[in-house]
């Protein structure tokens, strides 16, 4: 075939000996860099794939189901005067504040690690490493949940503002935040997300369960999630009330 096209492209006769040494060269380079590479996958690299980008929806996605929690909590506390009783005690407003803030790291670190701890000894996600910073991750991430927990909570009138409002910045964030789906480098979506806690939480926990990244690959993910902790919290605290209607 390449015979006859060579002398129908061509006026002069082109020995056939050439043609064959020319087909002979092209084809040894091809059997040393292939123009097709075809890669084939096993199943369990599959799945390793699949809770790659997963497993840190979920996590997030908890820890933002205790923004409901806390939420609820508090309202329903400073409604029935449990808060103000507190009062009485040698608490004090900021101290109560912090108080229910580390309860409510300490409520989303726990369900987190009985998380990380399933996906790592049952699943095998990755090694102990990639626990050890997961866990400091989830912690960062606890916080900043936290914190626009008081948020909601210290804005509140009542117990039903509360859970629809920890309802609505549930979803939005998970919706907008890219949670199962990704969302693109570009376009609308990918502009709303980075509007979202959950987009940097989850950046950070893939490279990290992936063990392509470590902590410190993702420094503007952390500094973002701690300056979403600081802002909640100085907003919460200027809100923040131990009484129906009082201080």
């Amino acid at each position: 075939e390449l015979r006859s096209a060579v002398g129908a492209l061509v006026s002069d006769a082109v020995p056939d000996s050439d043609v064959d040494g020319v087909v002979r060269q092209l084809l040894a380079d091809a059997r040393e860099d292939p123009p097709v590479t075809v890669v084939t996958s096993s199943a369990e690299e599959e799945e390793s794939d699949i809770l790659d980008r997963l497993l840190p929806g979920i996590i997030v996605m908890f820890l933002l189901f205790s923004v409901t929690m806390a939420a609820q909590s508090l309202v329903e506390e400073r409604r029935i005067g449990v808060l103000e009783r507190l009062m009485t005690t040698r608490l004090g407003v900021g101290q109560l504040f912090v108080g229910k803030f580390l309860a409510g790291v300490g409520r989303g670190i726990v369900q987190s690690l009985i998380l990380l701890a399933l996906a790592f000894v049952v699943l095998r996600v990755a090694g102990f490493v990639a626990f050890a910073q997961s866990a400091v991750l989830a912690l960062i991430v606890a916080a900043a949940v936290s914190s626009i927990g008081l948020v909601i909570a210290s804005v509140a009138r009542s117990q039903e503002q509360a859970t629809w409002g920890a309802v609505f910045f549930t979803m939005a964030m998970t919706v907008f935040g890219g949670t199962f789906f990704p969302v693109g480098d570009s376009g609308p979506l990918n502009v709303l997300s980075r509007l979202t806690l959950n987009k940097y939480a989850i950046d950070a926990f893939e490279g990290i369960l992936a063990e392509t990244a470590t902590l410190a690959d993702h420094g503007l993910e952390i500094a973002v999630l701690g300056g979403i902790t600081v802002v909640g919290l100085l907003i919460s605290r200027l809100a923040f009330r131990v009484s129906v209607g009082g201080r």
